[in-house]
């Protein structure tokens, strides 16, 4: 009978093993995101300009572009903003924009990405 145990222990050895594992590179891609996402940062900074890509998102742009915005300040409320110019958000941050290049801003559509 001794014989029968060893199989069975060498077999809840290697789960134990393996689910030990799983759990270490669960751990380890969870510590990773995190990381990523506090060391990533906003996608834009104060100064920087952007325009609308598509309906709903907001890239870099060269300041000089029709249709480009620069990023004037980044606050936590929209109401922070000059209430007559667009806004980008991005997670929990609003960013303020005004024409680039003194132009008129055109309406855009509202989103979380694009110029609001």
């Amino acid at each position: 009978m001794p014989a029968e145990q060893k199989p069975e222990r060498k077999g809840r050895l290697i789960v134990g093993v393996l689910a030990g594992c799983a759990a270490l590179l669960a751990i380890a891609f969870g510590v990773l995101l995190l990381l990523d996402r506090l060391v990533s940062g906003p996608p834009f900074a104060v100064g920087d300009c952007v325009k609308q890509q598509g309906q709903n998102e907001a890239v870099k742009a060269d300041c000089s572009e029709t249709g480009a915005f620069k990023v004037v300040s980044a606050v936590s409320s929209k109401s922070e903003c000059d209430q007559t110019k667009p806004t980008v958000m991005f997670e929990s941050q609003v960013f303020c924009l005004a024409p680039a290049s003194g132009e008129t801003p055109r309406p855009a559509a509202s989103s979380s990405a694009a110029p609001q």
